[in-house]
This record gives C-alpha cells, structure tokens and sequence, in this order.
C-alpha cells in the first residue's frame, strides 16, 4: 500500500485543487498540519492528519513522517508538497517501483497568476545527487532505517534546503536515489504568491530552466483550472 503525504499551511485554494486532483487514486493519504483547523479540513475530505507547529519546517516535515509511521499498511511512501500534482504517467511508474528511495530530476513550475511554466531540471551536472523533493518515494524501510541511524529523516532546525538534507541523510543511511524518468513532464508545482521558493527562484543555483508550453503541461499531468 502506498501513502501520499503532504505538508500543510495555508494556500487553501491550491491545496484544495491538489486533494481533488488526487482523490481517485486509492492510496493512503496524510497531511502534518500547523492548526486544527486544517486538521479537520484534511479529515473531512478523507485525510489522516497530524497537527504541530509549523516552524522550523524540518522539524514539521520530521515529525509529520515519524507520526506517519504509525499509520499501519503502508509500505511506500510518496512525498509532495501542498501544491504538487502527480500525473496519471507518474502514478503507474511509482506503483510498480521496488527501489527504496526514487525521484525525479525534473520538475514543471507554473505560475498560477501569470500561467507561465518552466521545465526546471535539478543539478543537471551531478546525476547521483539533488533530487527534487516533489513526488519523492521512499519505502517504509528507508524512513525507519535513516529515522534511528541518522536521527531523523530532516534536521529540526532547517527552514529551507530540506530537500537536500533528507536525501544527504539518506545517503548517509545507505539509500541512494534511482531517478524516474520521462520525456513528458510527471509533476507540476503550482506556485503562489506564498511560496518559501517563489517562482522562477531557482535560477542560477546550478540548476536548469526552460519555457514550455503550459497547454502540454497541464495536458501530461492532467490538471484542469478551477472554474470561477
């Protein structure tokens, strides 16, 4: 069985676009929360939940995967943020995937004011490493094992660069990433005006960047604008 787990404050309009957009698939799903309120939104459209406070992010991220692993059945789970959508395309790759710890090198940014969309391609020089966080799967194996080796799976005092600290940890604990893989966009990131990495933030960070066209991406990943 598979867990979808996510991170949530604020961004409501989004979030509620992501829960709609994975509400077919028949995993588990679990969300670390910073309030009750969004507790019980989370439980009302068939969420588990888990509240503690939001900052420092790493120790929100740590303990919402600590609480998680109290969740029974699961043995895989796949990490998004609160404005990630999974395409149809990923969902079959990460279904049938036996590694401990996958992910992807590439992910599709859209600006939810402007509609503009970036292909964003993570550390393209160093394949072994950087791994984008969105979409993220990890057995349950790997969160236990790096959890009790490492201390934790996020260092508690980290607010940002989370990504690459869980997968230095990781690494450190013996589970070293195999990249999914496609020519067609898997994961979409919509961003708002909240985000802690606004959009078209990533440039210049030894990174890569480049204009698609939005119709393709909502296309691949299925995504349809909420209407007004």
């Amino acid at each position: 069985m598979i867990l979808l787990m996510t991170a949530v404050h604020g961004r409501r309009e989004i979030l509620k676009q992501v829960i709609d957009h994975h509400s077919h698939l028949p995993w588990l799903k679990f969300a670390v929360c910073s309030t009750a309120e969004e507790v019980d939104f989370m439980n009302e459209n068939g969420w588990y939940a888990y509240q503690t406070d939001n900052e420092p992010l790493g120790r929100k991220w740590d303990m919402g995967m600590r609480a998680a692993l109290l969740i029974p059945k699961w043995d895989k789970v796949v990490v998004i943020g609160s404005d990630d959508f999974l395409s149809p395309e990923y969902v079959t790759k990460v279904e049938s995937l036996s590694e401990h710890f996958a992910g992807l090198k590439k992910l599709y940014f859209v600006n939810s004011k402007t509609k503009a969309a970036t292909e964003h391609t993570y550390a393209p020089h160093a394949p072994q490493k950087m791994f984008v966080g969105a979409g993220r799967t990890l057995s349950r194996h790997a969160v236990e094992w790096t959890i009790q080796s490492q201390g934790g799976l996020y260092s508690w005092h980290k607010r940002r660069g989370l990504d690459y600290d869980s997968e230095q940890r990781l690494m450190a604990a013996g589970f070293f990433p195999k990249e999914i893989k496609s020519v067609k966009p898997l994961v979409m990131d919509l961003k708002s005006e909240t985000n802690i990495w606004g959009f078209g933030s990533f440039g210049g960070r030894g990174h890569k960047n480049k204009t698609v066209s939005i119709d393709e991406v909502k296309k691949q990943i299925g995504y349809e604008e909420p209407k007004l």
